[in-house]
């Protein structure tokens, strides 16, 4: 049995991921990170999934530990076989230092608490084409950094994150 762990609930991937694990793994449990703003909504889609394994803890990704409490992390720490990093800050005009915070430190923070987890399975780390920066024509998957430029902050931490 898996126990998952999933940021960026309730954005647009993180709902239908949720959603679909929910569904197709119904003995699996579901750890989903929620920021403080969107708790209510979480809640909301949470309750129609009827599935008693998926439980919300509220925290950012760019606190330290996530946010969570000792013991939240803890239990994190022991049950995680999966986790989903979807959070991102995706505004193409948001300030570089926001940009940074959320998308490179909360990889970060991401990638430590992978390396707390004593079960962990996989790691899915879900990015952008928008690494390519300024590059045009058909990029291969093992061509991450071949001196492309960027045209904005988010394309650039999205690039130093992955």
């Amino acid at each position: 049995m898996a126990t998952y762990f999933v940021t960026g609930y309730p954005g647009f991937i993180g709902k239908r991921l949720v959603a679909h694990i929910a569904r197709t793994d119904r003995e699996s449990k579901l750890y989903v990170l929620v920021q403080p703003k969107f708790l209510k909504d979480a809640q909301k889609d949470v309750a129609a999934l009827e599935n008693p394994n998926v439980e919300i803890l509220t925290g950012d990704v760019v606190d330290m530990h996530l946010g969570l409490s000792g013991d939240e992390y803890r239990k994190i720490n022991e049950q995680v076989t999966d986790i989903f990093h979807l959070a991102a800050i995706s505004y193409l005009g948001v300030p570089k230092e926001t940009a940074w915070r959320v998308n490179v430190d909360g990889t970060r923070n991401m990638l430590e608490l992978a390396r707390d987890c004593a079960t962990l399975h996989r790691f899915n780390h879900v990015s952008t084409c928008y690494v390519s920066g300024d590059r045009v024509g058909v990029i291969a998957e093992d061509e991450l950094d071949v001196g492309q430029a960027f045209r904005n902050a988010y394309e650039e931490t999205k690039f130093q994150a992955e």
